[in-house]
């Protein structure tokens, strides 16, 4: 499902924001605003969480389900934060999706690592069955 009934703005994101963290006992209270475009991303004031509000909820529901099965096949790559049925779906129809935080290391990433960690990882991110009948 999409969400085309309202304009995407970030009063709207910031109203989904605090309705999806009050129906999961998270506190939204102090988010920052870190990035408004196809999707708004907030980091929670804890900096244990970040939310992603998305404007469609099939595109949340993959986007959950490929992270969860790469960090359930020890990939290095963003985790979904705790152990949520995700996404959580507002009562206006907005998917939230809630993301661990990375801190930033002291290290900036070089295209060359990203690579080698890829070739690494080619083998094990061949087609799976499993994976493929979740997205269907």
């Amino acid at each position: 499902m999409t969400n085309n009934s309202t304009e995407f703005t970030e009063d709207f994101t910031r109203i989904a924001l605090e309705e999806a963290c009050r129906s999961i006992d998270l506190d939204p209270t102090g988010a920052i605003l870190i990035r408004f475009g196809e999707n708004a991303m907030y980091q929670l004031r804890n900096k244990t969480a970040m939310a992603r509000i998305g404007r469609s909820e099939e595109a949340a529901r993959k986007e959950a389900l490929v992270a969860e099965w790469l960090a359930n096949h020890n990939f290095c790559a963003v985790r979904p934060a705790g152990h949520l049925n995700q996404p959580v779906v507002t009562n206006r129809g907005v998917p939230v999706t809630f993301w661990e935080f990375i801190h930033e290391g002291m290290r900036r990433v070089a295209s060359a690592d990203l690579g080698r960690r890829s070739e690494e990882h080619t083998s094990e991110l061949q087609p799976h069955h499993d994976l493929v009948c979740r997205l269907l």
